[in-house]
């Protein structure tokens, strides 16, 4: 449906995020919603990027990576294609900086706002055009949980809903899932990349990692790709132990392929 298709998602989630915390105000469970959206948010980021996108880790059996890609698309409802999404993210690493790169492509076309909070942004077709031409080889085959992507979703907060009520929903999904857009947005993108620096001039930040933890080295992250980046205080990160909860360490991971 047209109108549908036309709604920014992304913004719609922002304004209800906004009204809803007026309207519950709830502080006690805001404080425990962030606690919960550090610990999600932080561990979903390893099955998207260092999982599906650069492959330096493999779920230690079929249904764990099942259930690993179920919480991935519940973590992002506004992706349909999310392995597809996730799959050619090697491209922004191939064309890091140029006038090709997806990311700082989007980032140069629009303002910090509309990249940050909106879904429906300005794109170079030309830049896309490279990315649907690309080798499809090296896109990860959809499975049962890609093609039914809006129906999970719709169905998973429908029994949430009925199972934890209207404002623990609003507390611990809705924001949650506000929070790791924006991680994703701000963390991976936008505060590494924005701007007219060149790779020389990108720097870490450091002082994020508290809050953001493997995120605050993304840049060191594009100049070793191959290598999984933790920090330096890996036993003091929740993903140290998420990976060695649910995943294998692969030794040819896809970042070779750089």
């Amino acid at each position: 449906m047209p109108l549908i298709k036309n709604i920014d998602w992304v913004l719609l989630l922002t304004i209800t995020t906004i009204v809803g915390l007026f309207y519950f105000n709830d502080l006690t469970l805001l404080a425990w919603s962030l606690l919960w959206s550090w610990i999600v948010c932080n561990c979903t980021v390893i099955i998207l990027h260092e999982g599906l996108s650069h492959g330096q880790v493999i779920p230690k059996s079929k249904p764990i990576g099942y259930l690993l890609e179920f919480i991935a698309h519940i973590m992002v409802p506004f992706d349909a294609e999310l392995k597809k999404s996730w799959s050619i993210h090697w491209f922004h690493h191939q064309t890091w900086k140029s006038h090709v790169d997806k990311v700082q492509n989007e980032l140069e076309n629009n303002s910090w706002f509309r990249y940050l909070f909106c879904s429906n942004i300005k794109r170079d077709t030309r830049v896309y055009k490279i990315i649907d031409n690309i080798d499809k080889g090296k896109i990860l085959p959809s499975n049962i949980l890609d093609q039914y992507h809006v129906m999970i979703n719709v169905v998973f907060s429908i029994l949430l809903i009925l199972s934890i009520g209207i404002t623990n929903y609003f507390y611990f999904y809705v924001i949650p899932v506000r929070l790791f857009d924006f991680y994703l947005k701000y963390v991976l993108e936008y505060l590494p990349h924005h701007g007219k620096l060149t790779k020389e001039e990108e720097s870490d930040t450091p002082w994020l990692f508290p809050i953001c933890l493997n995120g605050a080295y993304h840049v060191s992250h594009h100049k070793n790709p191959g290598k999984l980046i933790l920090g330096p205080l890996k036993y003091l990160n929740i993903q140290y132990y998420f990976i060695k909860l649910f995943y294998n360490i692969n030794t040819s991971p896809i970042s070779k392929i750089y």
